[in-house]
């Protein structure tokens, strides 16, 4: 696969706006490349009762590779603009989402990687 470059100031979609339903979800790696970055999450939309979001981000040096946690946003229950930072060691990226809630739970969200000085 043809590497990603990304610089400052640009973004990369882990996550195009989209519904995550009950259970675990597993992105797509993504070829970013190690580095320190601010992810950042655009809730649209939350429905069913009590649905809650649960984020882990992983890296691993091949993307069909063993993927290791580098960090996880506390839950999420609510519309709005999430941030937090992480560093990854490994080139790719992907995120696991989980789900809860009861009544079909659902959040519409997406999922922005973007690189930041250490």
């Amino acid at each position: 696969m043809e590497r990603t470059t990304i610089q400052p100031d640009d973004n990369a979609c882990l996550k195009a706006t989209g519904a995550l339903s009950a259970g675990a979800t597993n992105g797509t790696g993504i070829d970013i490349g190690p580095g320190f970055y601010k992810i950042t999450i655009h809730v649209t939309a939350v429905s069913g009762t009590s649905p809650t979001l649960d984020l882990v981000f992983a890296d691993s040096d091949a993307v069909g590779g063993s993927y290791t946690s580098r960090g996880a946003f506390p839950q999420i229950s609510a519309v709005g603009v999430y941030e937090a930072y992480v560093k990854f060691v490994q080139a790719w990226v992907r995120y696991t989402g989980i789900v809860g809630g009861s009544s079909t739970p659902i959040v519409t969200c997406s999922i922005w990687a973007e690189p930041v000085l250490e």
